[in-house]
């Protein structure tokens, strides 16, 4: 490169950068990740024979601890020296949110959905929902909370 000139770093890789800058995205690339590892357990588990709500809770379960450690982290950088009240907070904020919130929202739409609809199709879109208020949900209670 000749003397006096600048490097200019390529735009995409700038803005990917910026991106990730942003908690609400990392907050968000770490729930896709978890939220695929979670349909593909909970599916895995129905199609082993347990029940809708069994399958769920094994599956939340799961990427619940993945969840913390990425979460705490790098969504949002959590210095806090109380590591059990992180977890404990963490544990209860998530349940909450994981095993009442969506239980209760898979729960009433299976109920009202139609029920000549193939079962996985009614699962999966009861799930999609019920993770969506869960994720609103979760960011909120951690980043005002949790990892306050």
């Amino acid at each position: 490169m000749p003397p006096g000139s600048q490097q200019v770093e390529k735009p995409e890789r700038a803005r990917g950068h910026a991106l990730l800058r942003d908690q609400r995205v990392r907050f968000v690339a770490i729930g896709a990740m978890n939220t695929l590892i979670d349909f593909a357990l909970l599916n895995l588990l129905s199609v082993l024979g347990l029940s809708p709500l069994v399958a769920n809770i094994i599956s939340t379960g799961l990427t619940m601890a993945i969840s913390f450690v990425l979460n705490r982290r790098y969504t949002f950088a959590s210095s806090s020296q109380h590591y059990v009240r992180d977890v404990v907070l963490f544990i209860v904020f998530t349940l909450l949110g994981l095993w009442v919130l969506q239980n209760l929202i898979i729960a009433g739409l299976l109920a009202h959905l139609p029920s000549d609809w193939p079962v996985w199709l009614r699962l999966n879109g009861a799930k999609v929902l019920a993770t969506g208020a869960s994720m609103v949900w979760n960011y909120l209670s951690y980043k005002y909370i949790v990892f306050r």
